[in-house]
């Protein structure tokens, strides 16, 4: 165990007061998130980590349960399809961040 400590840095007791407040950050995250974040941002958040989950998804399934290259035309096309879907889902939501935190103008 001392090893451990002394090749990471940290103590039990440095982790037992980190633990704590990592967890009281993410409370805070999703707060803010949940009520701040516009829904039409979430649906659009929601998308890209499901492009990610099923990027991943593809991968694990083609080299650790199939063991098989043979489809190899398919799965590229699976995981370039995940990737392509998440590149532009990531491009249309920061213009759109963008436009629904800016205030109203009054003419």
């Amino acid at each position: 165990m001392k090893a451990i400590e002394k090749y990471i840095g940290l103590t039990s007791s440095d982790v037992q007061t980190l633990l704590p407040n990592l967890k009281q950050a993410g409370a805070r995250i999703y707060k803010d998130y949940s009520t701040n974040t516009h829904p039409k941002l979430k649906m659009l958040d929601s998308l890209i980590i499901l492009s990610i989950i099923t990027f991943f998804v593809q991968l694990v399934y083609a080299n650790a349960l199939v063991l098989s290259r043979d489809p190899f035309n398919s799965y590229l096309a699976g995981i370039f399809c995940s990737i392509g879907q998440f590149a532009l889902a990531g491009k249309h939501r920061f213009p759109l961040r963008l436009s629904f935190s800016m205030p109203a103008r009054s003419a």
